[in-house]
């Protein structure tokens, strides 16, 4: 893997993700509801640990012991060389050395939500037998509670609405209080709480695995597969995985290794290796010029393919669909190959090749 283009050759310096540092009031409210949300939900979602309440804690807490704690100073240490590297980025060097450059702000972000969470809980531990915060102590913890549920509010004001900034701050002053008066049990039951509020509303898993497996065009696939040998291609897009559920050894598909032998097939010189060398969606379509590759995106790479080039892949099946319409192959067949429907479902269609 440390040998393709991508990831092995990645190298991310961080940076441009300021936002994600704000981003944990938003899985409060992902149960309920999405509307204004500029990504996918999944994306959206992070750890609940009230940064930077966690990190203004632990600092209070080394300060007030005048010594420094084993846990919290290399957490600490973490979460602000990561909270650096999302935000502003680092130098090339230390990306390096800390391997962050192989890494990216938003695959980082869950991380630096765990650290925060370490923080906080072994704060909340170590100030009961602090004395409680003196009044002009307090100011710095609701200062920074504010700054963040402001800038969370400025990050997302297209979902954000004033009633849940109001709930954010009011559930950062009852965290505030309950740590700097030394009360673990509230703190725990706010935290209980807030646990419950983001996972009861969540819907939980209603269907199992029967609903792919027991799929007539899965059960139709594994037939086939299990009585004919024979490899496949699978070119109805992002589904292409579903030729390797029903378990038919398939020549694209989502590669986590490149698949360099079918690569060289389709470019012997290796001119386009940069190209295919990397972990890849793979998505197959069919034309009638030449066959040609092209990197979609950094892990999406789509290969058209003449269909006169199948017999040198080796393939004898082929999946295929066109959008929501299904794809009829017998317009591509040639005096190399032709191809024989086997079964056809909604708008799948299961060829033989015949060459």
């Amino acid at each position: 893997m440390t040998h393709t283009a991508y990831p092995g050759n990645r190298s991310n310096l961080g940076g441009g993700g300021w936002r994600l540092l704000w981003r944990t009031p938003l899985g409060w409210f992902l149960p309920f509801t999405s509307e204004g949300l500029d990504s996918e939900v999944p994306n959206a979602t992070s750890f609940m640990d009230f940064f930077p309440l966690g990190l203004v804690l632990a600092l209070w807490v080394q300060a007030r012991e005048r010594k420094v704690d084993c846990v919290l100073l290399p957490v600490t240490i973490v979460a602000a060389l990561f909270a650096v590297y999302m935000s502003v980025g680092l130098p090339e060097a230390l990306a390096k050395i800390t391997l962050l450059g192989r890494s990216l702000p938003e695959r980082t972000n869950a991380i630096f939500g765990l650290a925060n969470v370490i923080l906080l809980v072994r704060s909340a531990a170590l100030t009961s037998n602090l004395e409680p915060m003196r009044p002009f102590e307090l100011a710095v913890p609701f200062a920074a509670a504010a700054a963040a549920v402001a800038l969370a509010y400025a990050s997302f004001s297209s979902y954000l609405t004033v009633a849940m900034v109001a709930i954010m701050a009011v559930t950062s002053v009852m965290a505030i209080l309950a740590v700097s008066h030394r009360r673990p049990a509230a703190f725990a039951a706010l935290a209980a709480t807030a646990a419950l509020w983001c996972g009861m509303p969540v819907n939980p898993i209603q269907r199992g695995s029967s609903a792919v497996s027991e799929n007539p065009l899965v059960a139709a696939m594994r037939d086939i597969a299990h009585s004919e040998e024979g490899t496949w291609i699978a070119a109805v897009g992002w589904r292409s995985n579903v030729t390797l559920y029903a378990g038919a050894p398939t020549l694209n598909s989502c590669n986590i290794y490149p698949n360099m032998a079918m690569w060289h097939t389709l470019d012997p010189t290796g001119a386009q290796e940069d190209v295919y060398n990397r972990y890849a969606h793979v998505n197959v379509s069919f034309v009638t010029e030449q066959t040609h590759i092209e990197l979609q995106h950094v892990d999406v790479v789509n290969v058209y393919l003449n269909p006169d080039d199948i017999p040198a892949l080796g393939a004898r099946y082929v999946l295929a669909a066109q959008g929501d319409d299904a794809l009829d192959l017998s317009t591509y067949q040639s005096d190399t190959i032709r191809f024989e429907e086997l079964a056809r479902y909604d708008n799948d269609v299961i060829y033989r090749a015949v060459y």
